[in-house]
């Protein structure tokens, strides 16, 4: 019968497993095969101190029955190839991570195995074997490419792989990848080396969500840093009013805000309504709310015609919502109008649950972000939220939005939306990001971002 690597691997797990005295972390192939199940590996890469290495090899591996050689001679990094004297096909291959050796710069062994798992074969966990949680397994993936891409090509490919693949698991949670990257304080040193990857593998970097969720982000670190919106000045503006007051402004423009629709944005809104139509399958009916939905012309007036479309429109902005009615007058579509905060949603709203909640372009017209929990408890289970607003590069090089009105020049002074933020406040247990993209300008720059979570 003809050997299997990855069995013989993990056979010698269980030995190792049943020879240790304190629990250890496994990283590399094999961890990795915990959560894809067809990533194929050989190595043992485990987390240990140099005298369990020893202990390791003088009890299992004998020099009566087996043959060891240290491939590396390099204490700090060992490789050992294994052989057994009569069963020659029997090849173990012990690479373990020394923990006298500094690991890579923003690694942590103890982090690794906070919140790990036990190593499960054939049925059985083996607890002293520690398998880290997917989202760290796979930062250490990210870093482990980073550092040794130009050094070992190979290895690196293989890193690389990990990732996209831990990374684009379906019970993968971005939000922790991206606080674990804040946390060990390397958001510029990703950023910065992002850069380079596509053009190592093209293919399966394009495949990644955290890809897309990375074009969105990169490079807000050096963004932020020292900037100043600066004090409007009266020659350039008659009216300015602050988030704080954004309603008497959308009541001001309501009539001439269609008017302002440049083609970056109707694109930001056409990305919505593919999501919401992805939703519309085999006849379902859907219900909608849309908090901020403005006059309707840009999103629901798109479902005009969708009897078995419920839409809830919750606006703060008496005229924007007289706007609504008016556009979606002879509409089939059920829609309700309820002029309130989304930081006070009447109660109609708060007693129903929806297939679909849209927060389009509003984040940026509020003095802060709402409570993300007590919109996300409103989801029917596998329902979907849509987040889209102004790409921070946009508020940052044009930092008001202006209308001219009655021979006056009124402007909105909006917020600058980090997404960085967003996916920090939007951390539940129970919600997947799905979808995570640009739109990008003619010349290249950044106009807004989408994002959409999943409840599961």
């Amino acid at each position: 019968m003809k050997t299997i690597s990855i069995e013989i691997a993990k056979n010698e797990l269980v030995r190792i497993h049943n020879a240790l005295d304190t629990q250890r972390v496994l990283i590399g192939g094999l961890a990795v095969q915990q959560y894809h199940p067809s990533r194929n590996s050989k190595d043992i890469d485990l987390i240990c101190d140099s005298d369990t290495v020893r202990m390791l090899i003088d009890k299992l591996y004998p020099s009566k029955d087996y043959e060891t050689v240290q491939e590396n001679d390099d204490e700090y990094r060992p490789s050992y190839v294994i052989r057994h004297k009569i069963k020659h096909s029997q090849i173990v291959f012990f690479g373990p991570k020394v923990m006298e050796r500094q690991p890579y710069v923003w690694l942590d062994w103890e982090k690794l195995s906070e919140n790990s798992k036990a190593f499960s074969y054939k049925g059985q966990d083996y607890d002293k074997i520690r398998v880290p949680p997917m989202e760290i397994l796979a930062f250490s993936k990210l870093i482990s490419f980073i550092e040794r891409i130009s050094i070992n090509e190979t290895k690196g490919h293989k890193d690389l792989e990990d990732f996209i693949n831990l990374s684009n698991h379906d019970n993968f949670k971005m939000n922790i990848l991206i606080n674990h990257i804040r946390e060990r304080n390397c958001e510029e040193y990703i950023t910065k080396n992002i850069v380079n990857i596509p053009k190592y593998n093209k293919t399966i970097w394009d495949s990644s969500l955290f890809v897309e969720l990375m074009k969105i982000l990169y490079p807000i670190v050096d963004m932020k840093e020292g900037y100043n919106f600066g004090k409007p000045t009266e020659k350039d503006y008659d009216l300015i009013f602050s988030v704080n007051d954004s309603v008497n402004f959308y009541n001001k423009i309501a009539t001439k805000y269609d008017e302002r629709n440049t083609k970056y944005l109707l694109e930001t809104h056409r990305r919505i309504i593919k999501a919401i139509n992805n939703e519309h399958f085999n006849g379902k009916q859907l219900k909608i709310l849309d908090l901020g939905g403005g006059t309707g012309r840009l999103i629901a007036i798109q479902f005009f015609d969708e009897s078995d479309f419920q839409w809830h429109c919750v606006d703060s902005s008496k005229n924007m919502l007289d706007e609504f009615e008016e556009n979606m007058e002879t509409a089939r579509i059920k829609y309700f109008l309820y002029k309130n905060s989304i930081f006070d949603l009447p109660k109609e709203v708060n007693e129903l649950q929806f297939d679909v909640i849209i927060l389009s372009c509003i984040l940026s017209s509020l003095p802060k972000n709402p409570d993300f929990k007590d919109i996300i408890k409103l989801l029917v289970t596998n329902g979907t939220i849509i987040i889209a607003d102004i790409h921070p590069f946009l508020t940052q090089t044009k930092p008001f939005y202006d209308f001219e009105i009655e021979n006056q020049k009124v402007a909105l002074q909006p917020r600058m939306i980090d997404p960085l933020d967003i996916l920090h406040d939007i951390q539940q247990e129970d919600l997947r990001l799905v979808y995570a993209d640009n739109i990008v300008s003619t010349s290249k720059e950044k106009y807004s971002f989408i994002l959409q979570y999943r409840k599961v």
